[in-house]
């Protein structure tokens, strides 16, 4: 009921907000959003798969003054996501602190990110609630926060201020190792996605098998060779998942920029990343590995969704089918692998549970009610 309610109320201030284009109370219903968003992942008790992990290896983090003596090459974490656990720790020794820390900090950036880039921030953080929300706060932790210090430093990048912009990168790849992937987009950015990209994105898929192995061998560091190998180490695509594949990653996001850039002008925002993200999905296609990359992409998509769907549910001049035509891609496109993905039956590992258990019943700090079965699934999930 808890995440009903909030869904109840997200899709009101959406319809109120974005699609009435009403402006009353606008800057109390925004900080109400964030703090309710802020208030549930950071109280939660033990909800989430990854989380669980994170709240055992709190226990051993070190405090703030044993960092001077501490081995950070035999941690499995990167080290910025130690000395923030650390800081933390030395501050309050709970967990519940911590994860109120790292939920202020992820929530704030991502709702400030909507507000600074669309009008319809609204339908963005409604999106966000539905589709990444439990993602970012309960399982890609560390992750998350790397993706919050990429937004902080995308004003940077499409300015070209690459001293600002390398200086935050790496403090995002110190608190993730993925965050490699955004030292080269600047060089990516240079590509259009013309004739010329599309052919560059062919020969990349070409390739894609040769230089996940070249990965593999050690081309950089040991820790990101080694989460990579982990990332990759799913069964291969078959030709049916290379076409769901390229047609969900591909074909549908590009019919979408066709058809607002046909209908309603050209969409300007974000077109420096247009062709890293294509890049990356390509890759993926083939090595399973590139696909963690594609997080850092999620907010921008989001953005755009929400932009083209009251865009296109404001406008006058367009045929009811097509309207629908597009829900249904969009449907196809989010909502049925976000169903699917959550209604997994995972009944091998813990009698009569499906994937949205790691999520539900929702339990707090201050009733701290232990679903065992959280753990049984994720460690299923991941051993599998």
């Amino acid at each position: 009921m808890l995440y009903f309610l909030v869904f109840i109320y997200l899709f009101f201030l959406a319809i109120y907000y974005d699609l009435g284009d009403s402006k009353r109370n606008s800057n109390f219903s925004y900080f109400l959003s964030l703090f309710i968003l802020i208030i549930i992942s950071g109280l939660r008790y033990k909800v989430g798969g990854d989380t669980l992990l994170y709240f055992e290896s709190f226990e051993k983090t070190p405090l703030v003054y044993e960092l001077f003596n501490y081995d950070f090459s035999e941690e499995r974490y990167d080290p910025f996501w130690i000395i923030f656990q650390s800081i933390s720790k030395t501050i309050c020794n709970d967990f519940a602190f911590f994860q109120l820390l790292h939920s202020i900090f992820v929530n704030t950036v991502v709702f400030y990110f909507f507000r600074k880039n669309t009008h319809y921030y609204f339908t963005a953080i409604l999106l966000y609630f539905c589709g990444n929300y439990f993602y970012f706060n309960m399982e890609i932790m560390r992750e998350s926060l790397s993706i919050s210090f990429f937004l902080i430093a995308y004003p940077y990048l499409i300015t070209k201020k690459w001293v600002k912009y390398y200086l935050i990168i790496f403090v995002s790849y110190l608190f993730h190792s993925s965050a490699i992937i955004l030292f080269f987009l600047p060089l990516l950015a240079k590509v259009k996605l013309d004739s010329k990209g599309i052919v560059l994105l062919l020969i990349s898929f070409a390739c894609s098998s040769y230089l996940g192995q070249l990965i593999e061998l050690g081309l950089f560091a040991a820790r990101i060779t080694e989460k990579f190998v982990i990332y990759s180490q799913t069964q291969a695509l078959n030709i049916f998942g290379v076409i769901t594949g390229l047609i969900l990653y591909c074909f549908i996001p590009l019919l979408f920029i066709n058809f607002y850039n046909r209908y309603y002008g050209k969409y300007l925002k974000f077109v420096t990343l247009l062709f890293s993200y294509f890049f990356l999905s390509v890759l993926a296609l083939s090595v399973q590995g590139f696909y963690r990359f594609l997080n850092y992409f999620i907010i921008f998509q989001i953005i755009f969704l929400s932009d083209f769907f009251i865009t296109l549910l404001r406008s006058k001049n367009d045929l009811l089918k097509v309207k629908f035509l597009f829900f249904a891609f969009f449907a196809l496109w989010v909502v049925v692998p976000k169903v699917l993905y959550y209604n997994y039956d995972t009944s091998m590992w813990s009698k009569g549970t499906k994937k949205y258990n790691l999520y539900y019943p929702y339990s707090s700090i201050i009733d701290k009610e232990e679903y065992f079965f959280r753990k049984e699934i994720h460690d299923g999930t991941f051993y599998e």
